[in-house]
């Protein structure tokens, strides 16, 4: 069940007015309790940038939104819809693409919907790799890419038009949506237009080690849950790499989680392999919002 709209807009208004927080957290497997920074999701990786729970939230409402209806989405009126959310544009079809403006955090925002289908979806994913950037060595998931293609000119029309047009870009999606938005935020990276905060949920593993070493200068905080089985595919044995950073959180709830610097550690999601990393309950359910089909019910 998503937060309702008077909840989802005081995040959005804390957010913009950079209140600090206190929160229990878990560093690397370190306990800890301390406030937030100033919150400024457009610093780049270089500087550090600290994970922040609140932009998390958003972004999963954000995600879980590109599941609903459209009509619901087209009309900006569904569960996980952020009253601070403008100028929308939805981009139908099998992967929903939500765009739109936030002047509550001076933003531009895409949010990519991932499979309607998870089980048959992973139980039909392929392992070609293509190489479509500049770089040659730089290997990407095939179909992943090409997916992302179909909806590249008009996500940059979209950002590029200067009635939306802003210099910070918030991308988010979940499961093969999160693999699109990391792609989106790529492109964004190379542009050297924009300045770029990708917050992905449950994203399979979608380059080899060059692309992933490759990504500079944006904001990624790669968030995972429990068991789920997305993040462990494709199998690194098939020369797939994770992006960095990742956010674990073990549990059902949005207090507790472990944040690992690198592309994959044994103290974040990498803890349930080899033989535990099966679930797609883990997968469908992040920061205690439940994504999917099912969570667009109404409020």
């Amino acid at each position: 069940m998503g937060f309702n709209k008077t909840n989802r807009h005081c995040i959005a208004r804390t957010i913009a007015r950079t209140i600090a927080i206190g929160i229990c957290i878990s560093v690397a497997g370190t306990d800890a309790f301390g406030t937030t920074d100033t919150f400024d999701p457009f610093r780049s990786v270089e500087s550090e940038q600290p994970f922040d729970p609140l932009v998390a939230l958003y972004a999963v409402e954000l995600a879980a939104a590109s599941y609903c209806p459209f009509n619901q989405l087209t009309g900006w009126n569904c569960t996980h819809c952020a009253d601070t959310v403008r100028d929308t544009q939805i981009i139908g079809g099998d992967t929903q693409v939500i765009m739109g403006t936030d002047p509550s955090i001076d933003s531009s925002v895409v949010s990519f919907r991932g499979s309607s289908d998870v089980a048959n979806w992973i139980s039909n994913f392929e392992f070609e790799k293509i190489s479509p950037y500049e770089n040659r060595a730089i290997k990407v998931h095939a179909g992943l890419y090409r997916e992302y293609l179909t909806y590249h000119d008009e996500i940059f029309t979209f950002l590029e038009n200067p009635a939306n047009r802003r210099t910070n870009v918030l991308v988010t999606g979940h499961s093969s949506g999160a693999a699109l938005a990391m792609f989106l935020a790529y492109d964004l990276m190379l542009s050297a237009e924009w300045n770029v905060s990708v917050y992905t949920f449950g994203k399979p593993r979608i380059g080899n080690d060059v692309f992933a070493n490759s990504i500079y200068g944006i904001t990624h905080h790669r968030i995972t849950h429990g068991n789920d089985i997305v993040p462990h595919l494709p199998e690194k044995i098939l020369g797939f790499v994770h992006t960095s950073n990742e956010v674990w959180y073990p549990d059902d709830t949005r207090i507790g989680f472990t944040v690992c610097a690198g592309p994959e550690d044994s103290q974040c999601s990498d803890s349930c392999a080899p033989l535990s990393c099966t679930s797609i309950d883990d997968h469908l359910l992040y920061l205690g919002v439940m994504i999917g089909g099912a969570g667009c019910g109404s409020e």
